[in-house]
Formats: structure tokens, C-alpha cells, sequence
């Protein structure tokens, strides 16, 4: 089992197509679905105030991410992620849904 500092470290080297990769990778086991992401939500319940701000606005940019997917690449597999992510960045645009800023 790695210690907290060996995790941070991990992460904090991580590029930004390895963290895809990583996250990809976790959420192929079939397991990795909405239950076990509040799950991980739950655990950061005593995260910094600000880094939880932070994460909600990194997990939302991903979803913007992925709403600017291209249509030729969406099929019965993903197309309520695709659909529900350019919801999510619409509502983002006209403000409904507001990032917040670090303080």
C-alpha cells in the first residue's frame, strides 16, 4: 500500500494525457461507475475547503471536455455522456452552473 506522500507524489508528476489514461484505465473495471465516484466524493468531505472547489471546477472541465467531442465519435455507448456534457456546458456558458474562483 503506498503512504499519502507516495500518492501525492504520484499525482503531482502525473501529465494530463496520463491522468486520462489513468482515470480511463480505473474506470474500465467495470466497477467504476456513478456509485463508486460518490464514493470518491464522500472522501473528500474533509478535503481543504479550496481544493474541493478546485476539483468540482477540474471534473467539470473534463465534462466540457468532452461535450466538445466530435459527433462521428459518439454512438449508443456514450451518447447520454455526450448529451448530458454539452448540457452541463451550456448551463456552464449562460451561468447556471457558476465555477467559483479561488480565494
Amino acid at each position: 500500500m503506498a503512504t499519502k506522500q507516495e500518492v501525492q507524489e504520484f499525482a503531482r508528476d502525473l501529465t494530463i494525457p496520463q491522468l486520462a489514461l489513468f482515470l480511463e484505465t480505473r474506470c474500465n473495471s467495470f466497477s467504476s461507475d456513478f456509485r463508486e465516484g460518490r464514493q470518491v466524493g464522500e472522501n473528500l468531505h474533509m478535503s481543504h475547503r479550496t481544493l474541493q472547489a478546485t476539483v468540482f471546477r477540474y471534473l467539470l472541465g473534463i465534462i466540457v471536455g468532452l461535450s466538445e467531442q466530435e459527433e462521428r465519435y459518439t454512438d449508443a455507448r456514450n451518447e447520454t455522456a455526450i448529451f448530458s456534457a454539452k448540457k452541463i456546458s451550456e448551463m456552464i456558458k449562460s451561468g447556471e452552473i457558476e465555477l467559483g474562483y479561488m480565494i
